[in-house]
């Protein structure tokens, strides 16, 4: 038996796991595929070094078109920076000009207040922590076959596809959102979106689910998704053009900087037009230093100053309803990171805001944990929740339904082809969001021709 069960090996988990005492006994459960905390490339929002954390509120409120919860925002933003500061006193290496840090710039912020460690911030936050958490861990590298309840229906622990059960009073999900049902995706993992309907059918709830961020620059080439390209490059001067040397963000106010929504649907229309659209990079002092990652996966396909670029689908707004701590409206079940609907984001992601989110539901999550739980820890088994991983085949049609642009009577009549695995369930949930809520932010429906 198990104090904490965690599900989940991203920067969520890794700072939960970080933040409980050490004698607590976890169980931590990861499965092989790499988290997209990992491939977090252009840093941490963080307004540590700001006279008030006001303006970083108002960039959140307004990146997500006023649609969050302005005391969620303004208590994540809070309980993030503390964190934040507990790992810079720790030793975390985030790149600094001197003696002072480097703060960068990204899209919708009204100043520079990115931490970064080069181009691979998320990778490098992750290994820091991996390094230093003291509690007792038991690791399983599995996947959840199943969520196990009480007569209750409290969640009082998980079953493993590898074999065996865990038990504890406390069960934390920390397994991403579910963009990864789309192509292209800076992460393609489905197992966040099995469990988003799982905990479904347990009885949470869903919230905004129809919100789906598309990253603008996916480094696309033949087709294949190379990398995410971190718009911490157009923060250091790389423009977005097209084809003909077109300054395609030229008209739109903050330019290159707009919100991800604003970036997304210009590069969708030029591609629409049949335009192709590049990163320009040629005015990026010290690219190689600043950004090795992106600079070697340059480097292998001979790219020197345009990066072909396209929009993919990459974070999700949407998701499990949940607190600040992760509480859920089901006993025993947590939810924390990207897998939680909080009201932090709205219908758009601000820049960075995700490993903020991360750090901060993590610590929040921990607080929450060392409150005594008294639960009823004896399975019943007809309240079992079984988890399934089928074979998904649907991604490309999804970028067609549910991409930047949505059309009605599309998605409806997707909708009604759809079959009863648990991607197309999920999707079913996803569509019926969509046709209900107008066009905002990250939403966009496709007006329809009268007559």
């Amino acid at each position: 038996m198990y104090d904490v069960i965690i599900i989940g090996g991203g920067l969520s988990a890794l700072s939960l796991l970080n933040a409980l005492p050490e004698n607590m006994k976890i169980a931590l459960v990861m499965d092989e595929a790499e988290s997209s905390s990992m491939k977090a490339q252009g840093g941490v929002s963080c307004s540590l070094f700001e006279s008030s954390i006001d303006q970083h509120v108002m960039d959140t409120y307004n990146a997500g078109c006023q649609q969050g919860d302005i005391d969620v925002i303004r208590k994540m933003i809070q309980e993030g920076n503390a964190v934040i500061k507990e790992y810079i006193a720790a030793g975390m290496p985030f790149d600094k000009e001197g003696r002072t840090f480097a703060l960068g710039l990204e899209g919708a912020h009204t100043l520079p207040r990115i931490l970064h460690i080069k181009d691979q911030t998320g990778k490098y936050m992750c290994n820091f922590l991996k390094a230093r958490y003291s509690a007792s861990v038991d690791i399983y590298k599995s996947k959840v076959s199943a969520l196990m309840r009480n007569k209750y229906k409290d969640v009082i622990g998980v079953e493993l596809t590898s074999g065996g059960q865990l038990i504890a009073p406390r069960t934390v999900l920390a397994t991403g959102g579910y963009s990864g049902l789309f192509y292209p995706a800076s992460n393609t993992y489905t197992g966040g979106a099995a469990m988003q309907y799982a905990v479904y059918e347990a009885g949470c709830t869903l919230k905004d689910l129809a919100y789906i961020q598309f990253h603008p620059t996916l480094f696309i080439q033949d087709n294949h998704t190379i990398c995410l390209i971190s718009e911490a490059l157009r923060g250091q001067g790389a423009k977005l053009v097209n084809e003909t040397g077109a300054h395609i963000m030229a008209s739109t106010e903050q330019q290159d900087l707009a919100a991800r929504h604003i970036v997304s649907r210009t590069i969708y229309e030029q591609i629409k037009h049949g335009h192709k659209v590049y990163l320009d990079i040629s005015e990026v002092e010290n690219f190689s230093m600043q950004f090795p990652y992106i600079h070697s996966m340059c480097e292998l396909l001979n790219i020197t100053t345009h990066i072909p670029v396209a929009p993919g689908a990459h974070y999700t707004m949407g998701g499990i309803e949940a607190a600040i701590d992760g509480q859920t409206n089901i006993g025993g079940l947590f939810v924390i990171g990207e897998a939680a609907c909080t009201g932090f984001h709205g219908a758009s992601r601000l820049a960075s805001n995700s490993l903020l989110e991360a750090v901060a539901m993590g610590a929040a999550c921990a607080k929450r944990c060392l409150e005594e739980e008294h639960r009823d820890l004896t399975v019943s088994p007809f309240y079992t929740i079984n988890i399934e991983y089928p074979e998904y085949r649907l991604s490309t049609q999804l970028m067609h339904v549910l991409g930047i642009e949505r059309d009605p009577l599309v998605m409806e009549d997707f909708k009604n082809k759809l079959g009863n695995d648990v991607y197309s369930k999920l999707i079913r949930l996803i569509i019926e969001d969509a046709l209900r809520k107008p066009s905002i932010g990250a939403h966009q429906k496709k007006v329809l021709q009268e007559g």
